[in-house]
């Protein structure tokens, strides 16, 4: 018997044994068992709503636009039919690293009418569904992809190093490796002086890399001296002196070979 038919089954008998009570008929053992076995259970749910009720909801932020910014790119990867709009934008943010609670107050305008675990249930439901972890493991193969610089971004990168002037790198520009403050200090020990020290990536060794990426150094010149030599055995009447003269071209040439 399923949950529900159960349940409408116990309404059913306890409605025939209030009915019994409001003519003021005895009840039996069994009746009165049914009756307190019910009543009980409406009262352990009554429990568990004033529960939810009273468990405060945790502050929900919004997401970071800078956390969540391959949305447009995760929608190429195919969902799955059970997922709606709305809990497919909610993985993606989830995947970008987003606070589960933030990124479901940006995707369900009326996240905050919701009781907090009402807001849980719903999270587990959508992360837990099978087809839900294989969709987040194909999201995280594209953020992968998506992390990685391509051949061009690298390009551009170097031709940045080349074409800043040191006066305009700070400790904030790209190309900036490395930042050290130097204090001096008078015998007294107060502070004097304060100098800052950038370090940044070599020219010269970025126009290497970049020329060597871009195809543009002359060809390597490879000085080959020595030729693999040729058997070469005249024709012969007969099979044996063939085999002969072959043997002896195969052991000369064995022997050039050893000799380079």
């Amino acid at each position: 018997m399923t949950s529900t038919l159960q349940e409408n089954f116990e309404k059913a008998q306890v409605q025939q044994i209030l009915e019994k009570v409001k003519r003021k008929e005895t009840l039996s053992s069994r009746e009165t068992e049914i009756a307190n076995r019910y009543f009980r259970k409406l009262e352990r749910e009554k429990a568990e709503a004033e529960a939810e009720i009273s468990e405060p909801t945790p502050e929900i932020e919004s997401p970071s636009t800078k956390l969540a910014k391959f949305n447009e790119e995760l929608g190429f990867v195919e969902p799955p039919e059970h997922l709606n709009q709305a809990e497919r934008r909610f993985i993606w943010f989830y995947v970008q690293g987003v606070p589960p609670l933030g990124a479901y107050k940006e995707c369900f305008p009326n996240a905050r009418k919701f009781k907090y675990p009402k807001i849980r249930r719903h999270i587990n439901e959508i992360l837990q569904h099978p087809k839900s972890r294989a969709y987040i493991a194909g999201l995280n193969a594209r953020l992968d992809d998506l992390a990685i610089a391509t051949q061009r971004e690298v390009q551009m990168w170097l031709t940045t190093v080349l074409r800043t002037p040191i006066g305009s790198i700070d400790a904030n520009h790209p190309i900036c490796q490395k930042r050290t403050i130097k204090r001096r200090f008078n015998k007294w020990g107060d502070q004097i002086a304060e100098d800052e020290e950038l370090e940044t990536v070599d020219k010269l060794a970025a126009a290497q890399t970049l020329s060597k990426m871009k195809g543009w150094d002359a060809p390597a010149k490879i000085d080959v001296n020595h030729s693999v030599g040729v058997m070469v055995v005249p024709a012969t009447a007969d099979e044996a002196t063939w085999e002969s003269l072959a043997s002896e071209q195969q052991e000369n040439l064995l022997t050039e070979t050893i000799d380079v």
